[in-house]
């Protein structure tokens, strides 16, 4: 029997209360748990939003902003830059990601 990784037992704990009907429209989680795939299937299998902190690499991720592909990097700096609040600056954040 395989054993469960941390990730399958979030996505279990999920579906779980999914299933006994409890109504939630957002999972927010820890960076640890950020990777393109477990928000992928999130989102696309369970229907909700997701609130995490996107981890630091320029090898996972890359972000779509204003029509513009970023790296995390380069979208900090831009958010940064600009002058959006920081509630402005996470409204845009979750526009999208692409896997690179």
């Amino acid at each position: 029997m395989k054993k469960q990784t941390k990730l399958d037992m979030m996505l279990e704990m999920i579906k779980y209360l999914q299933d006994k009907k409890l109504k939630f429209k957002k999972v927010i989680f820890d960076s640890w748990f950020a990777f393109p795939s477990i928000i992928n299937q999130i989102k696309k299998e369970m229907n909700l939003d997701v609130i995490c902190r996107i981890k630091l690499s320029d090898k996972i991720y890359q972000f779509v902003y204003k029509d513009k592909v970023y790296t995390v990097k380069n979208l900090y700096n831009i958010l940064q830059e600009s002058i959006l609040s920081i509630y402005q600056a996470w409204e845009y954040l979750v526009v999208g990601y692409r896997r690179r």
